[in-house]
């Protein structure tokens, strides 16, 4: 996959029998997610000639995996790639074991303001031949997640991807990690081009020692909505996984599209699919 000359993107692409460095997965500096964490993650794989390419992405309903739009769409010819070669797996925190559901792709659907220069609205969806019975999460509509989406607002990143920059070998456990919402001066400071309007970015202050590598494209920006009334948080994805910086770097933020920003778009499939079942 080709990126924009600033960022990379997070995306890991394997030749058949072999992992190839590529453009920008699972979390560095994190830790292994616990048996039945994060039960709404997805694991992505796109076969397609002699290479796959794995993403994560998440549930939010039970025929729709949210995930990055450089995921599946080929940046070279700016077309959606076959939905036949996307595997999806839900159901355990190791994509290569049992108990899981290995799922076949109908239809892949591309933010319509996608820019695969800027990367802007880099969301896509994965509609699933047969559900899955893994939970969606909840997703950030704007107005009332406006409070969560604070500069220093505690957050989690997870995925399936590298662990360190170059890594040959696959991630099968899902890992996470802490970091936090930064202000939208500093981010167009230090992760340039951003545009504040459909995109966050994070870094993990001070110590600045976790970060996104390859893999983890599509993966989520988690923040927990208060109880208020309900006896739990509840987990809502903010943002999904664009791309990241410096060859893995947990020195340089990662970026983040806007879920809120992109969500009339993921409104409209929700209610398709509602309607046709």
């Amino acid at each position: 996959m080709k990126t924009s000359a600033a960022a990379t993107c997070a995306a890991t692409v394997l030749a058949i029998g072999a992992v190839l460095p590529a453009c920008a997965g699972a979390i560095v500096g994190g830790r292994v997610a616990a048996p039945g964490a994060f039960p709404w993650l997805a694991h992505v794989s796109d076969y397609y000639g002699e290479y796959v390419a794995e993403c994560s992405g998440t549930v939010i309903a039970p025929k729709l995996v949210l995930t990055a739009a450089h995921c599946v769409v080929d940046l070279e010819t700016q077309r959606k790639r076959d939905p036949a070669g996307f595997r999806v797996i839900t159901g355990n925190v190791n994509w290569t074991l049992a108990p899981r559901q290995v799922l076949r792709v109908h239809a892949v659907a591309v933010a319509p303001g996608f820019n695969e220069l800027t990367h802007a609205d880099d969301a896509a969806l994965l509609i699933l031949s047969t559900p899955t019975s893994a939970p969606a999460i909840g997703l950030s509509r704007g107005v009332h997640d406006a409070s969560l989406e604070h500069a220093g607002t505690p957050a989690s990143i997870v995925g399936w991807g590298d662990t360190r920059w170059g890594q040959r070998e696959v991630t099968p456990e899902l890992h996470d990690a802490e970091t936090a919402l930064q202000q939208s001066a500093w981010c167009r400071r230090n992760a340039p081009p951003f545009y504040a309007s459909n995109q966050l970015c994070v870094i993990d202050p001070p110590a600045e020692s976790t970060g996104t590598c390859e893999g983890d494209s599509g993966g989520p920006l988690i923040v927990e909505r208060p109880a208020a009334e309900r006896e739990e948080a509840q987990s809502i994805e903010l943002g999904i996984l664009s791309g990241g910086y410096g060859h893995c770097s947990t020195k340089r933020p990662s970026v983040y599209t806007r879920v809120d920003a992109v969500y009339p778009w993921i409104g409209s499939w929700l209610a398709r699919l509602k309607t046709s079942t």
